[in-house]
């Protein structure tokens, strides 16, 4: 299943994307990313995160401080992969 990674914000109001590969079930990629939901408003590193996959397709708020051990090596790709938008 794809994956995007949204970041946002900043000090020069950036947005990055990048897209990985997630091999699991659909539906523990749900949970999983569920179990990551963040609150509006920036992370501690001032930016903010969404990632779109599974069900709904829809752009998830999440917080890069409650990666699952299941997720980490995907959120590594993301994250070495973040790209500006064009």
């Amino acid at each position: 299943m794809n994956v995007t990674l949204t970041q946002t914000g900043g000090f020069m109001g950036l947005s990055k994307t990048a897209q990985g590969n997630w091999d699991g079930d659909e539906a523990a990629f749900d949970a999983l990313i569920r179990a990551m939901k963040a609150k509006k408003g920036a992370s501690k590193d001032g930016y903010e995160y969404s990632i779109r996959g599974g069900k709904t397709g829809r752009d998830m708020p999440i917080s890069i401080g409650k990666i699952p051990a299941e997720m980490e090596t995907l959120f590594d790709e993301l994250f070495k992969n973040l790209r500006v938008e064009d």
